[in-house]
């Protein structure tokens, strides 16, 4: 993950944010979030739902307040600093995934190469 923006100040945050407004597609920042194993607050946008991020809640895109309160929700509930048990966690769940993925890309690839040489 050292490829990350967040990947050096993420291992020390207390959770972390992702306030998209829209326009984009899927939220590599998100799924590089999920390798620290900490809570991600992010904006309610479809796409950030899909990736299903364990530890994940959301706000309505543009919704100042409606942040401000996932955020004192979060802070109120969750013990502040460095979990490194939640980090090896996410990392490994992480690395689960790819694996999944590269399972379905293999078997689909595989099935599409089998029709074409039928």
């Amino acid at each position: 993950m050292t490829h990350s923006p967040i990947s050096g100040s993420g291992t020390k945050s207390i959770n972390v944010g992702i306030p998209g407004m829209g326009g984009s597609g899927w939220s590599a920042l998100l799924e590089d979030a999920q390798c620290l194993g900490k809570p991600i607050i992010a904006s309610d946008l479809e796409v950030h739902q899909e990736q299903n991020p364990p530890m994940a809640s959301y706000f309505p895109v543009g919704d100042s307040k409606g942040l401000a309160s996932e955020i004192e929700k979060l802070w109120s509930s969750k013990p502040m600093g460095y979990d490194e048990m939640a980090e090896k966690n996410g990392l490994a769940r992480q690395i689960e995934r790819g694996k999944d993925f590269a399972h379905r890309f293999i078997s689909i690839a595989w099935g599409i190469a089998q029709d074409y040489e039928k």
